[in-house]
């Protein structure tokens, strides 16, 4: 094994471990809780178990490097680090409350601001899966079955493009994108890192999530480091809407900038449709 193979093997044992937990909670019955007043924002006790699993599994086989989960306080001065987990113990948590099975959980490794490591275990998607991606060295799925190389798609006609779209939030720009690139398939999924497995695993074409600006909602770094790191890994392309790199060490756990998400032969085509929308 080369490159980060100690960190992928923690990272998959952790992230496996944490999402046989959630199951156990997904599958017994669960309260849930609401960030936010406007009940937008859930959080179960899964979301709470996973996070705990993850974080103590890296603590322990990495104790200089920085953590930075979603149900953890963010430290002081993260963006300043040279190596900075990003853990989403539950991406997805409207669809794991709904029961739909689109859920999974989410561990990246940014290194010198780069989205370097990713690994996303989907327990409850297409009988279970781990998508492990490190760009240059590893795209690989491990199920049931056994282990095998993910490649993105060969779509390059943007009409011909399948398009995922957010379960729970599709604001009319998505409307104008899809008028544009001329796409008669759109898909609403749940979970960037769903959504994102899916492009990796050739199910898909193109994810967008447009900006509603500063401060109004919209995906945390955690939501992306580990996604990022499996699509580029499987050949696909990952920046926001103006084409850019998304940068780990910003020091800001929010992105607002948006997200382009592609097998990376259309991702040209999408940024030139987003261009002035």
């Amino acid at each position: 094994m080369t490159g980060l193979a100690r960190e992928r093997e923690v990272a998959v044992a952790a992230a496996e471990r944490a999402a046989r937990a959630i199951m156990e909670i997904y599958e017994s019955g669960f309260a849930v809780d609401y960030k936010d007043d406007a009940q937008d924002d859930p959080v179960t006790h899964a979301d709470r178990t996973g996070n705990a699993i993850v974080v103590d599994a890296l603590r322990a086989a990495f104790p200089d490097d920085v953590i930075v989960a979603e149900e953890s306080a963010v430290p002081a001065g993260f963006g300043r680090s040279e190596r900075c987990w990003f853990v989403d113990p539950l991406d997805g948590t409207k669809e794991f409350v709904a029961r739909n099975g689109e859920f999974c959980v989410m561990v990246g490794l940014a290194i010198a601001g780069r989205a370097a490591l990713g690994v996303v275990v989907a327990p409850a998607q297409d009988g279970g899966y781990v998508l492990i991606g490190e760009p240059g060295v590893v795209s690989e799925r491990r199920d049931r079955r056994g282990s095998s190389r993910v490649t993105v798609s060969t779509t390059s006609t943007p009409a011909d493009a399948r398009l995922l779209v957010s379960r729970s939030r599709t604001p009319p720009k998505i409307g104008e994108l899809v008028t544009r690139l001329g796409v008669t398939s759109a898909r609403p999924c749940g979970s960037v890192g769903v959504k994102i497995a899916e492009l990796a695993l050739d199910h898909a074409d193109v994810y967008v999530h447009v900006p509603a600006g500063p401060g109004k909602g919209g995906p945390k770094l955690w939501d992306l480091c580990a996604p990022e790191a499996i699509l580029v890994a499987a050949g696909g392309r990952f920046t926001d809407i103006h084409g850019a790199s998304i940068q780990y060490q910003s020091g800001q756990v929010a992105h607002d900038l948006g997200i382009v998400a592609t097998n990376g032969l259309l991702h040209s085509a999408v940024l030139d449709a987003l261009a002035d929308l």
